[in-house]
């Protein structure tokens, strides 16, 4: 095999990265295909499964909208049994909601769904593969830091 040169090798790792994208990306439709919701609802879904119980106000200032659009996309999620509203022991006035254990098996299978499928690839791998991506990972990791960093220098020097 001819050696590469760096711009070669800089396409190749991008070509190698774009089709298991595409391939993750095919396996997280397919789960996406089995539920019934908008992206509006699945957001709201991902905010209520970071932080539990929840009001319908914090929902709505999470995903930077209005509280009647909020209440509606959590109704969505109530009528669809993924979600439930209660009282606030705390003060009657106030309305919780919190996903149900439905709704907590669907956040977490959409969301650790990649770093499942990634976890299983990598145990089909040999010890001296996986050492090789920890070090290939770990240098990535190096420069990116180090580029984001001085992107955000470059930021507050233009704000300035």
């Amino acid at each position: 095999m001819e050696q590469l040169n760096k711009p070669e090798l800089v396409e190749e790792v991008v070509g190698v990265f774009r089709h298991l994208s595409q391939g993750w990306q095919k396996e997280m439709m397919a789960a996406l295909m089995e539920i019934d919701l908008s992206m509006a609802q699945l957001r709201t879904l991902f905010v209520m499964a970071r932080q539990e119980p929840i009001t319908i106000g914090q929902v709505a200032e999470k995903l930077g909208i209005g509280i009647p659009t909020a209440s509606h996309l959590v109704e969505k999620l109530v009528q669809a049994e993924l979600a439930e509203r209660a009282e606030d022991p705390a003060d009657r006035r106030r309305t919780m909601v919190r996903l149900t254990e439905s709704g907590l098996t669907l956040a977490r299978r959409l969301g650790h769904g990649r770093e499942e499928l990634f976890r299983t690839l990598l145990f089909q791998l040999s010890d001296e593969e996986l050492s090789a991506i920890i070090v290939g990972l770990g240098a990535l990791l190096r420069v990116t830091e180090k580029e984001l960093n001085n992107r955000q220098k470059d930021v507050v020097g233009l704000v300035r």
